[in-house]
């Protein structure tokens, strides 16, 4: 595999590296090709510890068991017509190349690449480790339309997620307010209005409740990890999410991204989309069973 560091990398060591551009690929696979020194820079191997910067062209071998994984693994497809597409993103993949810190290609791309669609375009992001429904149009007017319906809130966005502990009453809707620090790539949730903070409402009910509970959520309004900072600021923080939960029971339970799955959209885009009025397109999160 050949792959071209993008100009926005930070100097990065290797091992990093291809666990940022293989989110795939399980721990064992990296493990191999670092040990192996199975990936090369101007012709030389490099070791783990190796230093790769932005604009090197590397080569990466990886062993035949992950090629053949690579050549099967699509992206599912829940509906496609000839002006959108919706695609269900899988956790550990940005929502498009751009937004992956190392430039590893997203759903976005995978997609257009797997379904042979020139110029799909994204209608809006989930985060790089939440899966679910994602939303592609194929035409600008499309595009435009499903947008002025997101800002309209005219689509019905629904999640499901594990959390720890169960929250009284069993539903409601949660309001406060989000300020989000971008140099520390994290978002502060408050009770009371703050300077540059914005309101957020999210609407939980509980599928299961015990220890570890399982909600479905509704976004009310949709900001930067309103979900996770919300949740965790009442005292139930999604299990898995080390940014605003519980690193370390995380770990006890041997769970390294957050248990968060965007599992509906429902449309209501008008024109030129109006047929679409009313569709719900829905995935069921891995999770739905996990117990604790």
């Amino acid at each position: 595999m050949q792959h071209l560091v993008p100009g926005n990398c930070p100097p990065t060591p290797l091992r990093d590296y291809l666990r940022a551009i293989l989110p795939e690929e399980p721990a064992e696979v990296i493990a191999w090709m670092l040990a192996r020194r199975q990936v090369k820079r101007g012709g030389a191997r490099l070791s783990p510890t190796d230093v790769v910067c932005a604009g090197d062209a590397l080569v990466c071998y990886l062993p035949k068991a992950a090629l053949r994984r690579g050549e099967k693994a699509r992206i599912p497809v829940l509906y496609e017509d000839a002006r959108v597409l919706v695609a269900v993103k899988p956790q550990g993949l940005a929502s498009r190349g751009a937004d992956d810190p190392k430039g590893a290609p997203g759903t976005l791309e995978l997609v257009a690449r797997q379904t042979g669609c020139e110029g799909l375009r994204l209608c809006h992001r989930l985060d790089h480790n939440t899966g679910g429904v994602l939303l592609l149009a194929k035409d600008a007017q499309a595009e435009d339309a499903l947008r002025r319906a997101f800002a309209r809130h005219d689509v019905q966005k629904t999640y499901a997620c594990l959390v720890v502990g169960t929250p009284q009453p069993a539903q409601a809707t949660l309001r406060a307010y989000l300020r989000k620090d971008a140099r520390a790539a994290r978002v502060m949730v408050t009770d009371a209005p703050a300077p540059g903070a914005l309101p957020i409402e999210t609407g939980y009910r509980v599928l299961r409740a015990g220890e570890i509970a399982l909600l479905e959520v509704r976004l009310v309004t949709g900001r930067t990890h309103q979900i996770r900072a919300h949740l965790a600021h009442v005292g139930h923080p999604v299990l898995g999410d080390d940014k605003y939960g519980d690193r370390a029971a995380n770990r006890a339970r041997g769970l390294r991204r957050q248990q968060l799955w965007a599992t509906g959209l429902t449309l209501c885009p008008g024109p030129p989309l109006a047929y679409l009025d009313g569709r719900a397109f829905c995935a069921r999160a891995p999770f739905m069973d996990y117990s604790g």
